[in-house]
């Protein structure tokens, strides 16, 4: 097997633990909402609100990246063209 396979086997196996002994249905208030479940399904909800977030704000760095890149590969195209010989 796979040592990525078996590292993700792992992770589910560690995430089933932590959902069946956090069974405790908490209720959590946002703003006018009101959310009741249990505490593994919020906590689960609150990470990947979180990484969603993280992705984002990292995604206008990656996106001015590739802009950038774009831009010098057009700079470079224009520079390796040919330069044609002096008129006599």
């Amino acid at each position: 097997m796979q040592r990525s396979y078996i590292i993700t086997i792992l992770f589910l196996i560690l995430a089933l633990i932590f959902t069946f002994q956090n069974t405790a249905s908490i209720s959590m208030k946002f703003l006018f909402w009101n959310f009741t479940g249990s505490l593994a399904l919020n906590t689960v909800i609150i990470f990947f609100v979180g990484l969603t977030g993280g992705w984002f704000m990292g995604w206008s760095n990656v996106w001015n990246k590739n802009k950038e890149i774009r831009t010098l590969k057009k700079q470079v195209a224009e520079l390796s063209k040919p330069v044609p010989p002096p008129a006599k």
